[in-house]
């Protein structure tokens, strides 16, 4: 999202903010990541299935992506997309955060290995 705003500033400021944000990015990823492995390890048995599925859901969105911003970038500009996939992201997390409560984890029995 931040990124977003960037671009809309004067061309020397946009390549050092761009540098600095993606290497943001990759920082924070690194940080998510383990976040997400600890949780795994800690709250699920089967720690393979579990694994693969958020693999196959990040390839997933790594395929769509640019897909979607391949349709939408003729109709709005580069910082508007950036200041639109921040959103959207944003609100993603939220509605994670309202429906991933854990009474609704223990609900779902997907990953829960049958005794």
């Amino acid at each position: 999202m931040l990124l977003g705003v960037a671009f809309w500033l004067p061309k020397p400021f946009v390549y050092l903010m761009s540098i600095l944000l993606f290497f943001c990015t990759g920082v924070l990823g690194v940080f998510h990541a383990s976040a997400v492995n600890t949780l795994i390890i800690k709250e699920f048995t089967n720690t393979a299935e579990v694994t693969a599925m958020v693999q196959s859901w990040q390839s997933a969105a790594m395929l769509i992506a640019p897909w979607m911003a391949a349709y939408v970038i003729p109709h709005v500009s580069l910082s508007h997309l950036f200041l639109l996939d921040g959103g959207m992201a944003i609100l993603l997390i939220g509605l994670m955060g309202v429906l991933c409560t854990p009474k609704s984890i223990q609900r779902f029995q997907v990953f829960q290995n049958k005794s």
